[in-house]
C-alpha cells in the first residue's frame, strides 16, 4: 500500500488510517542536490486508497480506490460518523491541484463509501483538524491555505443534516501558514507563509 503524504488520523479503536498518498516522487533531469531541489519533485503513484493499519494485530487492510479521487496531504479526521477528509491535492487529470473538498467517508462492513458533503472557502493542502466539542460536530480545519481565513470551521449539528462552513478569524493567527501542529486545540507550529 502506498502511504507516503498521506493523511493520517487515529481511529478509536487505536488503528490507524492512512488516506491517499504517493508511492514515490521524481525530480526532473538536470536539478542535482541542490538546497532547493525537494521544491522540483513531482509526485509518483498517486492513490485514493484508504489503508487500516493495525499495530497491535500487526495488519494492513488496503480499500483500494475508495476515494472518489486520487489525492497526497488531506487533514483527516476520525468522528463517530467515520473519517472526515480535508482538502489535500487532489487529482484533477492535469495533475493534483489544491482542493477544498471536505469528504465524509463511512465504514460499511469491510468496505468504505466516500461523500463530499461540503467546500471550504478556501482549498488546503495539509490543515490540522480538530474537534471544537465532544460530539466532534464542529470540526475546526487550520492551516494549509496560500489566502484566505486561516481557520474554517465545518459544521454538522445542522437539524436538517446539512453541513455549513464558516470561515473564522482568530487574534494572532493571520495570514498563510502550511502544515500548521495543533495540541490541546492550540498551533503550535508550522510554516509561515507571510
Amino acid at each position: 500500500a502506498n502511504v507516503a503524504m498521506a493523511g493520517v488520523a487515529e481511529l478509536r479503536d487505536g488503528q490507524l488510517a492512512l488516506v491517499g498518498g504517493v508511492s514515490g516522487v521524481k525530480r526532473p533531469v538536470g536539478i542535482g542536490d541542490a538546497s532547493d531541489a525537494w521544491l522540483h519533485t513531482e509526485p509518483v503513484g498517486l492513490n485514493a486508497h484508504i489503508v487500516i493499519v493495525d499495530l497491535e494485530a500487526g495488519t494492513v487492510t488496503a480499500h483500494e480506490s475508495a476515494m472518489e479521487t486520487s489525492l497526497l496531504d488531506p487533514g483527516v479526521l476520525s468522528t463517530t460518523a467515520g473519517l472526515v477528509v480535508v482538502g489535500g491535492l487532489r487529482d484533477s487529470g492535469a495533475g493534483p491541484l489544491p482542493s477544498a473538498s471536505v469528504t465524509l467517508c463511512e465504514a460499511d462492513g469491510g468496505t468504505y463509501t466516500c461523500t463530499e458533503v461540503a467546500t471550504l472557502d478556501v482549498p488546503r493542502v495539509g490543515p490540522e483538524l480538530a474537534c471544537l466539542d465532544d460530539s466532534c460536530e464542529q470540526i475546526m480545519v487550520v492551516g494549509g491555505h496560500e489566502s484566505g481565513s486561516p481557520v474554517e470551521v465545518v459544521d454538522w449539528s445542522q437539524s436538517d443534516g446539512s453541513v455549513e462552513v464558516e470561515s473564522r478569524e482568530i487574534a494572532g493567527l493571520e495570514g498563510a501558514m502550511l502544515h500548521p501542529t495543533l495540541c490541546a486545540g492550540r498551533v503550535v507550529g508550522g510554516v509561515d507563509l507571510d
